[in-house]
């Protein structure tokens, strides 16, 4: 079963190490491209936000899409008492400055009956940061929603691959590219 070497100092390999080596090689091949293949197509990135002021991006919206609202319980012993939050639910806020796309998610809170809703907070996806994990060269341009998948999470296309954002409410976001 071992290597030998012949009289003319050639190495020798029977049958069956042969095929062990081959099937093991084999498997150890594919172990190996299957593990890559995760890696490629199925990663998973922490993205920063940070802080925006709707204002200064509002005339650059190209798209703006409202998740779920989720309603607030009402107070048993009392009723909603003015300017009191009632209800929230976060907008994904795509611009196009140029040619280039930037992401924004803002909270937005409703009063008594959905009265007086206003931005809570509004953050801005770190572009360079998305691009860098991800590996992605040239232009971030071409950013389009795809759906809400929950009232705080959603997915959009780039440059031909699917991502998920998860958890808009959180200050680093999780984005998963599929």
């Amino acid at each position: 079963m071992y290597p030998r070497q012949t009289a003319a100092g050639q190495l020798y390999v029977s049958g069956r190490l042969r095929y062990f080596m081959r099937t093991t090689l084999t498997i150890s091949l594919l172990l190996c491209s299957v593990v890559l293949a995760g890696a490629v197509y199925s990663q998973t990135q922490t993205v920063s936000t940070r802080d925006a002021v709707a204002a200064d991006y509002y005339s650059a919206i190209t798209l703006l899409s409202q998740g779920k609202t989720t309603w607030l319980p009402s107070p048993k012993d009392r009723d909603w008492e003015q300017g009191e939050t009632v209800g929230f639910a976060y907008r994904i806020v795509i611009t196009t400055s140029e040619i280039y796309n930037t992401i924004y998610f803002e909270k937005i809170t409703y009063g008594a009956e959905g009265s007086g809703s206003k931005i809570a907070w509004s953050h801005q996806l770190d572009m360079k940061e998305f691009a860098q994990r991800f590996q992605i060269l040239g232009e971030l341009s071409g950013i389009q929603f795809s759906k809400w998948l929950s009232p705080v999470s959603f997915g959009f296309v780039f440059q031909g691959k699917q991502y998920v954002v998860q958890d808009v409410s959180k200050r680093k976001v999780v984005v998963k590219q599929q």
